[in-house]
This record gives C-alpha cells, sequence and structure tokens, in this order.
C-alpha cells in the first residue's frame, strides 16, 4: 500500500512533456546498456537486440553495433537457443539495415523461416521484389510466410506470383511439413488460391491433402480457433490443418473433400458449422490457442479449451456490442463461462461509460475485482488486472489502476516461481517466461499511462536479468512505442 501512495503522489510530479519522456528513456537505454555484460549469455542478447531496437530512434551506428554484438554473442549458446534468437536479431537488423539483415541471415545454418520475413517485408516496402524472390529461393527450411507475403503485395496481373506460388509447391513436395503454428503450405493456398491458375491450385491442394490424410492420428493436442461468430476446438493435428483448407478442396476436387469429411468426424462437424473455415469465425477478431503435451492429453484439459474457446466468442460478441452502449454488453456478461473474461468486458463496459457515469464505472470496476479475486490460479486472471487498470485510469481512479497492477505484480511473482522451480524449471528462452512476457505487459503499460511515475514498479521485479529487461520495455513504452510483442513458452523435465 505504501508503494501504491507514493507512486499516486509522484504522478502530478512525473507528468513529463514529451521531450523530457525521450530524455528519459535515453537515459534509462544506456543505464541498460552499461549493465548488459552482468548477466548470462542468452539474456544478454536478448537485451542486446531489444537496445538495438530502441537505439535506432536515436543512434543508428549504435544500434547496428549493439545487433553485430548480439549475433556474436549469440554463437555460444546450445542450438536450439542459438537458432531462435539469431533468427530474432536478424528480424531487428532488418528494420535498421536491411542488407546486413541478409548478410547475418545467409550465415545461419538453418534459419528460423520467420527471420526471412522480416527481410521481405523490408525489401518490398522498397520496391525490391526481385531480390525477395531470390532471397525466398535460397531459404531452407523454406519460408512460407515469407512467399505470403510477396504474393499479399504482388499486383493480381504480375507474372511472379505463380513463380513465387509454384516455388512454395515445389517446397512441400520435396519436405511436406504442415506446421502446427505459423505460416504453412496451407496458408499460401488458403489466402491466395482464387488469385492463381487453378490447376496449379488443384494439384497443390489435392497433395497436402493426401499427405495429411497419411499421417497417424494424434492425441496429444488440443487447438481453440474463436472468432466473434463462434469457436471451434480440434484434438488432431490434422484436422486443424485440414479446416483451413476445406474451403479450396470444396470448389477445386469436390470428390476429395466429400471422402474426406466422410471420413473424419470431427472435422465434418466444423466444417458444416463453419464452411468457410477460418473466415467463417469472424474476421474482425480472431483468437487462436494451441496445448501439447508429451503424452495423450486429459480429456478434461480438452474440454477446458473448448469451454475457454466458446467464452471467448461470447466475449468477442460482448465487447462488440459495446459501441451500442454498455447495457446490451453487460448482458451477456453472465453467458461467458470464463470469470476472466467477464472481468475483461466488465473493465470495457466501465471504461466506456467512463466520465459520463462515474458511480457506475465504479460499480463495474467493483465487480471486476471480486471476479478476479475469486480465481485461483493466477495465470488465468493475470492478463485480466491490465483490463482494470486501463478502465480505472480512464475515469481517474488512479487508486483502483495501481491497485490492480500491484494484483498483477503478485501474479506474475507466482509465475515466476513456478519458471524457476528447481524439481521442474522452465528450461524454455528467459525471453519467452511467462514471468518475462508478463512483467514487461504490466511495465508497458503503466509507463503508457503514468510515464515515469512506473519507474519504482522496476523494484518490484527482483530477478535483476528479468528487470533488464523490463526496463529496456519502460523505455520503449516512454518513446511511444508499442510494446514489445514475444511469444510465451514453457519447457520443463523432471531433475
Amino acid at each position: 500500500m505504501k508503494w501504491t501512495l507514493l507512486l499516486l503522489v509522484s504522478i502530478v510530479c512525473a507528468q513529463s512533456p514529451e521531450t523530457d519522456r525521450r530524455a528519459h528513456a535515453r537515459k534509462m537505454l544506456d543505464m541498460t546498456a552499461d549493465m548488459v555484460a552482468s548477466v548470462r549469455t542468452e539474456v544478454q542478447v536478448s537485451a542486446l537486440l531489444h537496445l538495438a531496437d530502441n537505439y535506432h530512434v536515436f543512434d543508428t551506428e549504435r544500434a547496428e553495433e549493439m545487433i553485430a554484438q548480439a549475433f556474436t554473442a549469440a554463437e555460444s549458446l546450445e542450438k536450439r537457443k542459438r537458432d531462435a534468437l539469431q533468427g530474432e536479431i536478424v528480424r531487428t537488423a532488418a528494420s535498421i539495415r536491411v542488407e546486413r539483415a541478409v548478410e547475418m541471415w545467409r550465415q545461419m545454418q538453418a534459419p528460423p523461416p520467420r527471420a526471412l520475413e522480416r527481410i521481405v517485408e523490408s525489401l518490398i516496402e522498397g520496391k525490391k521484389f526481385d531480390q525477395a524472390i531470390a532471397l525466398l529461393g535460397e531459404s531452407n527450411p523454406y519460408s512460407y510466410g515469407a512467399a505470403n507475403r510477396i504474393l499479399s503485395k504482388l499486383a493480381d496481373q504480375d507474372p511472379r506470383r505463380e513463380v513465387v506460388f509454384a516455388s512454395a509447391v515445389a517446397a512441400f513436395q520435396s519436405k511436406p511439413d504442415l506446421q502446427t503454428m505459423g505460416a504453412s503450405m496451407l496458408t499460401v493456398l488458403a489466402e491466395h488460391w482464387r488469385k492463381l491458375p487453378p490447376p496449379m491450385v488443384e494439384e497443390a491442394a489435392k497433395a497436402a491433402v493426401n499427405w495429411l490424410l497419411e499421417q497417424k492420428p494424434t492425441d496429444n493436442l488440443t487447438a481453440s480457433l474463436s472468432g466473434s461468430k463462434g469457436s471451434v476446438t480440434f484434438t488432431d493435428r490434422a484436422n486443424l490443418r485440414l479446416f483451413e483448407l476445406m474451403p479450396v478442396i470444396a470448389e477445386t476436387a469436390p470428390k476429395l473433400a466429400k471422402a474426406t469429411l466422410e471420413s473424419r468426424p470431427e472435422l465434418r462437424a466444423a466444417y458444416e458449422k463453419f464452411p468457410e473455415g477460418r473466415k467463417s469465425l469472424g474476421e474482425d477478431n480472431f483468437s487462436f490457442r494451441i496445448s501439447q503435451t508429451d503424452g495423450p492429453m486429459d480429456p478434461s484439459a480438452q474440454a477446458r479449451m473448448r469451454l475457454d474457446g466458446e467464452a471467448q466468442t461470447k466475449t468477442f460478441q460482448a465487447l462488440a456490442l459495446l459501441k451500442e452502449g454498455p447495457d446490451k454488453a453487460l448482458d451477456l456478461v453472465p453467458t461467458i463461462a470464463n470469470p476472466a473474461k467477464q472481468a475483461e468486458v466488465l473493465a470495457a463496459a466501465a471504461r466506456s461509460v467512463g466520465e459520463k457515469d462515474p458511480g457506475k464505472a465504479s460499480g463495474l470496476l467493483g465487480r471486476c475485482m471480486e471476479l478476479l479475486g475469486e480465481i485461483k490460479e493466477p495465470e488465468t486472471r493475470v492478463s485480466a488486472w491490465d483490463a482494470v487498470a486501463e478502465a480505472a485510469h480512464r475515469v481517474h481512479d488512479h487508486q483502483t489502476a495501481w491497485t490492480a497492477m500491484e494484483k498483477a505484480l503478485e501474479d506474475i511473482h507466482s509465475l515466476y516461481k513456478a519458471d524457476i522451480d528447481e524439481q521442474a524449471p522452465n528450461e524454455a528462452l528467459r525471453e519467452n517466461w511467462p514471468s518475462t512476457q508478463h512483467f514487461r505487459r504490466v511495465v508497458s503499460m503503466a509507463t503508457r499511462l503514468y510515464g515515469v511515475a512506473a519507474e519504482p514498479m522496476l523494484g518490484k521485479i527482483l530477478d535483476h536479468e528479468l528487470r533488464l529487461l523490463a526496463q529496456i520495455e519502460m523505455a520503449q513504452a516512454l518513446l511511444g512505442r508499442p510494446r514489445t510483442s514475444g511469444s510465451i513458452s514453457v519447457s520443463r523435465s523432471r531433475r
């Protein structure tokens, strides 16, 4: 409580103009750069790439030096971590100097496919399509995401479209690999098939479907896709991918589509409900969650994923109704079978009411706090505190805003304890730990709302390596730049 009161007192003094925020951000970045040598190599690399991304605002030459330093330092890491981090370094470098990014990409033994995506985006921004297509031909493993970006930007009648699509088909035929997440041959087909020659599309679609049909059923996966028009859950990897491809097959190879649906009840049920595949779920909002285990997945976990998917759809619908006023959205809240999602809608309603009805906004925020307090699992509610804090700030209820952020920090500390558990530590990159990503998220939000008054929050992050990464995130927010988007990864093995 003392911490909250101190922050509230400092708010009046800390609402600095843009120039002061920028200067403070530079000071924080300089201080962080001086501390990088004190952390383990893995965190050094992550810190350097994020520092470079922000120094680019002030000093491109120093940003390039940090990128080079990060790339070299990553060489000493074990292969899995080295490849992942160097891939992210290449992506960051592409936004600073694309020529240097290409050099580093070529130095990697097996660059992650997404590393080329950002290079291609930078080249396309400069209208360098031929260079982008040439690099695509060099990619190994093949970057379907880069192919997708090129096809999205080429004119409909550009003959190079067929060249790019043919390269994707050839890559798939050489090494079939339909990823569960990320861009794949199916992504390219699903998004561009109507603007490609039908014979090419039919041949590629049949090859993909036949390969999928040959795969063994999986029992260690549950994937939930949710949109504003509905949700669907899959327990088989092939069905998940076939769902994306069915609209293509139904039109280009109807007999194959019929036979496929007849042999796969899970897929047939989803397709009958959503005949346009993923697009049927709604294109305005979309959520994709996936859970995988080493062995067979617990049926109860699969059921929870299904319910969470349905709750997400209801949440999207309720949030959309806020445009018409809070009452219709609030009527949907009791139908959302997830207290954290209920709180998200209540907070959004409070934000929409704002200063027009402070009493109603306060009551809604109170209900949010009660709902979240009843949830036992920190990982379930940790993100929902953001919505409460932002809504409270909107109606000038700073006490509730800081309380919500304190609650978020408490939950993140619980996640951190799980990350460092001695019996089953999280062996994923620290960059991708749940605690790391959530610390960053809360610090970024607090800085966006309260500027430098949020700086004492860094002292609540006890791990100096995670605090260092969060400090870069705070400087980034002070610069008015969007929050770092990163994936969350958990990988455990019993000791």
